[in-house]
């Protein structure tokens, strides 16, 4: 127990158990051989589900209570549980990795690729979308040294694209309201931010950026 309160306390264990579902699977089944592939695909195959079914959470309260917020980020995540949009983000990010990566896709997977591609967008996480991106570009580059440009890659691009720019409207509102919020000359100089200092999340990994420089030039490494 970790708080006063035992309400909140059988609260938080409730929510870890879901992290001893596998180290009990792997306890239990140890002599057994595992295909690594198979695992991963159902496990991107069951986000694909629990994305939907956020989805449909989210059109439905966007609906109910007329605002739109539902679709975006911790209000959309948190559909069905109280789960962090920016743990979330990261999971999804893994799927859309081995979508990606999986040769002869069939459509289905086709599908989940475009599909996860949207909702990572609408979770608004925007260093887990830049990641994403990052890496994504990297392996088109890398891949198509190799090989020829053929339609299904230019229809996949183009698809994505198309659903990304729209559906990001309310990402560039987010890095807008950021960028204009964040006092940059305080982040950079303040030496002393008290104990209630109200940080955004820019400004929060700047100041992070420069207390690692400062502490490398400290160290001399």
């Amino acid at each position: 127990m970790w708080t006063n309160n035992l309400g909140n306390t059988k609260s938080g264990l409730e929510q870890f158990l879901s992290y001893l579902v596998l180290p009990i699977a792997f306890i239990f089944n140890s002599d057994k051989q595992f295909n690594k592939e198979k695992v991963i695909s159902i496990f991107s195959f069951s986000l694909v589900i629990y994305a939907l079914l956020c989805l449909i959470v989210g059109v439905v309260n966007a609906s109910k209570y007329s605002d739109i917020s539902f679709l975006f980020y911790h209000k959309l995540s948190g559909g069905l549980g109280n789960l962090n949009a920016i743990y979330l983000s990261a999971f999804i990010s893994l799927a859309i990795s081995f979508f990606l990566t999986k040769p002869n896709k069939s459509k289905l997977e086709f599908f989940s690729l475009i599909f996860l591609s949207l909702f990572l967008v609408l979770l608004s996480s925007k260093m887990v979308i830049a990641i994403t991106l990052m890496t994504s570009i990297f392996y088109f580059l890398k891949k198509r040294k190799f090989k020829k440009i053929n339609l299904k890659s230019v229809v996949l691009f183009i698809a994505v694209l198309l659903i990304i720019i729209p559906a990001a409207s309310n990402l560039y509102s987010r890095i807008k309201v950021e960028f204009e919020e964040t006092k940059m000359e305080e982040v950079l100089h303040k030496k002393d931010f008290g104990l209630v200092y109200l940080w955004t999340s820019f400004g929060l990994r700047v100041f992070q950026t420069k207390a690692f420089i400062e502490i490398l030039k400290e160290k001399k490494i």
